[in-house]
């Protein structure tokens, strides 16, 4: 019996020092008007100015304009996408954390509808220089 208290709360210790750098953003807002992500595998990425933005899409950002500006003074700019490996899937973003050295996307695959109508997403978070990673459920 001793055996399985020690086992639980060292247990319980990894698993609260493996997530205590990690606070999820409690802001995060899905935008539109931005150029499709025509990658051929999963990522996710986060823009501070037009031109990341631009040189991310190449010519794609030229072709499709952004049909609104966005506020890259006060906000940082990131899209989640899961590229032409997706198939018919569109992506599904369920979290958004930060921890001491990055952002963190949480996504799974979905089936496409009004809500989620694409296998790639951008959202307006909090201004940060931080780079991002994707789990893919």
């Amino acid at each position: 019996m001793k055996t399985i208290i020690i086992s639980i709360l060292i247990f319980t210790a990894v698993i609260a020092f493996a997530m205590g750098d990690r606070s999820s953003l409690t802001s995060f807002e899905k935008v539109n008007g931005f150029a499709p992500v025509g990658r051929p595998v999963y990522g996710v990425k986060i823009f501070n100015s037009d031109e990341e933005y631009n040189a991310f899409h190449r010519a794609r950002a030229i072709i499709n304009k952004n049909t609104q500006p966005f506020d890259y003074e006060n906000f940082s700019l990131l899209v989640a996408y899961f590229g032409k490996a997706a198939g018919d899937s569109c992506i599904k973003v369920y979290r958004i954390d930060e921890t001491e050295k990055s952002i963190v996307v949480y996504a799974e695959p979905t089936a496409c509808s009004n809500e989620w109508y694409a296998p790639y997403v951008y959202y307006k978070i909090k201004k940060t220089d931080k780079p991002a990673k994707i789990i893919v459920k």
